[in-house]
């Protein structure tokens, strides 16, 4: 994946992909087109092969902008044709352009997709971040937790780290004004608070 820079498109991102003997044609990240703010946060992911069927590979995405757009989508193939799909632009004040107020991981045994990311704190509970997954062919409903450890402004540093051959996902973001962190798990059926 890279940034486009032509004079139609300045701030498309484009990607190209290897068969094992030649690059292919530049085509465009699911039509992005930065909503006028150019990528500043791109993170790529790939859905663990114990999950994928056979012939069957997807990649993750998510993508803040200049703009504090923020949009994800995923990126499927049934070798050899790769295609983008169900992209989605969930909110237009993501807490901050100069990190990574994002993240997204797959669950290693179900192969579901989880996205995490956090709001600017005018928009939300300042000690809650918004998460959604991918599951059986359609994303699930936007929602949000509370970390009861962190206390303050939005979390500006969010990481998920999923744990091999489970659906436990782990949650950890860095809030601004006080630097707190807050921790949470993801059990593959919902979130919870370590003790």
């Amino acid at each position: 994946v890279y940034a486009r820079n032509n004079s139609a498109d300045s701030n498309q991102l484009a990607y190209r992909t290897w068969n094992g003997t030649s690059w292919s044609g530049t085509e465009v990240v699911f039509g992005y087109d930065g909503n006028a703010g150019f990528a500043r946060w791109v993170k790529l992911v790939s859905k663990p092969m114990i999950a994928a069927g056979v012939g069957q590979f997807e990649l993750g995405i998510a993508i803040a902008d200049s703009n504090t757009d923020f949009t994800y989508g995923r990126m499927s193939a049934v070798t050899p044709t790769w295609s983008w799909a169900n992209a989605t632009t969930p909110t237009t004040n993501i807490s901050t352009t100069t990190s990574e107020a994002f993240d997204m991981a797959y669950e290693r045994s179900s192969g579901d997709l989880m996205v995490a990311w956090d709001w600017a704190a005018a928009e939300e509970n300042d000690t809650s971040f918004e998460y959604l997954s991918y599951s059986a062919g359609a994303w699930g409903t936007q929602s949000e937790y509370s970390v009861s450890a962190a206390n303050g402004d939005a979390f500006v540093q969010v990481k998920l780290a999923a744990r091999p051959g489970t659906d436990t996902i782990v949650f950890a973001g860095i809030n601004t004004t006080n630097v707190d962190l807050g921790t949470a798990y993801w059990t593959g059926a919902g979130w919870n608070s370590f003790t």
